[in-house]
């Protein structure tokens, strides 16, 4: 969410207050700015397809109406996780991107957009964006305290949608990985499918 947030300043500046890693305390995204959102991706349509084709701003969605309202969902997790998670950390941000290239999605290129052009415009990005240090002491309260260890003890099953608005799909992976460099393979079972569609925990009953 802290690189949808940049990118999204970098594309559309001045529409959210703040920064990606200087959010405004309480701040909340209400139904006023989320149309003034929709206004500005609506009139600069490419802006947002680039986001939703860089690796490290995975959206999920279906269609455009989804891509939107996947949009507002991190940019509004953004304004209050953000700002939540930094009452825990004596105000220090927990997340960097000096070092970071953004680059394109590896698994989709929304059109009209090419892996080329993509590419090209990305080139700029990471020459002109905002650059944010992380505070170390932050990075590790956020390790400890944020990144699950893998280590399960008990059988566990995950279930998620394939296309989460909230919880991005990409998370059933890291969390997979965790839990294979914890030995602990043997105790997890992970469920998806692309039948239960958009949303998120929207799961049939009996698919639970």
């Amino acid at each position: 969410v802290v690189h949808v947030r940049a990118l999204f300043d970098y594309f559309y500046p001045g529409i959210l207050p703040g920064t990606a890693a200087a959010p405004i305390p309480g701040y909340v995204i209400d139904q006023a700015k989320q149309l003034q959102i929709v206004a500005a991706v609506t009139a600069n349509p490419t802006g947002l397809a680039v986001i939703a084709s860089t690796a490290q701003t995975p959206l999920e969605f279906t269609n455009q109406t989804e891509l939107v309202t996947s949009l507002i969902n991190a940019l509004s997790y953004h304004a209050r996780g953000a700002d939540n998670v930094l009452s825990f950390t004596n105000g220090k941000f927990p997340v960097s991107n000096v070092g970071v290239t953004y680059s394109p999605r590896p698994d989709l290129i929304l059109p009209p957009l090419t892996l080329q052009s993509v590419s090209a415009i990305l080139a700029g990005v990471n020459a002109q964006i905002g650059r944010f240090e992380a505070d170390s002491s932050a990075v590790v309260w956020a390790a400890k305290n944020f990144t699950p260890s893998g280590a399960l003890q008990l059988p566990t099953i995950t279930l998620h949608n394939r296309w989460d608005r909230l919880v991005p799909f990409f998370h059933e992976g890291l969390f997979g990985s965790s839990v294979a460099a914890a030995g602990a393979t043997n105790l997890l079972i992970q469920r998806t499918s692309p039948l239960w569609g958009y949303g998120h925990c929207a799961i049939p009953a009996d698919a639970q």
